[in-house]
């Protein structure tokens, strides 16, 4: 399985969400901007500095995309990227925690 994993910086105080997908990057920052810009994003802190800052002080970029055996392998890796980043994270979950992109159904 291919996932990308992706950032949205703060330009001006540095704070990132760290996010993956399976999906194409873009795809996945147009649903991002449209729940932030409808204020219905599910990251309330996210949300909150969007409407303070302003969208034009956000930038959303790829940090890498991998190939994975499976989806648990790929959540641990963007735990690893949430833990080792030294700037301070909107995520409110250590990686794929609260919002899985698989359930168990």
């Amino acid at each position: 399985m291919k996932f990308n994993y992706y950032q949205i910086v703060n330009k001006i105080n540095g704070k990132k969400y760290i996010g993956i997908t399976d999906r194409e990057p873009l795809t996945r920052f147009a649903e991002h901007k449209r729940a932030l810009r409808n204020h219905s994003h599910v990251n309330y802190k996210l949300q909150k500095d969007w409407v303070d800052y302003g969208e034009e002080n956000f930038d959303f970029e790829l940090i890498e995309s991998l190939e994975c055996e499976n989806i648990e392998i790929g959540y641990s890796h963007e735990a690893e990227l949430i833990s080792s980043s030294e700037n301070i994270l909107y995520n409110l979950a250590p990686g794929g925690q609260v919002n899985p992109m698989y359930s168990e159904e």
